[in-house]
């Protein structure tokens, strides 16, 4: 892409490129494929956010630093911007 490679090819044959994506996957299938990955995504987030809140609360807890980047996988950097 930095390069232009496919550039010229694309602006000639794109239509044809775009169409035969689309024999392989509708744009529903697209949409539906999409939607997923974005409720993985935010699964991801949300189990990001109760690990934080666990780990600020250990923290509060008086629990040592190095527990709570056991327990969460977190670095100790993280760990201590808690």
């Amino acid at each position: 892409m930095k390069e232009n490679v496919l550039y010229d090819f694309l602006k000639i044959h794109g239509s044809e490129v775009n169409g035969m994506l689309f024999d392989y996957i509708t744009k529903e299938e697209f949409a539906e494929i999409r939607a997923e990955e974005q409720y993985e995504i935010g699964l991801a987030e949300g189990e990001e956010k109760r690990k934080e809140k666990v780990a600020r609360n250990m923290k509060i807890m008086g629990v040592a630093a190095e527990i709570i980047t056991e327990t969460t996988g977190f670095s100790p950097e993280k760990v201590e911007t808690l």
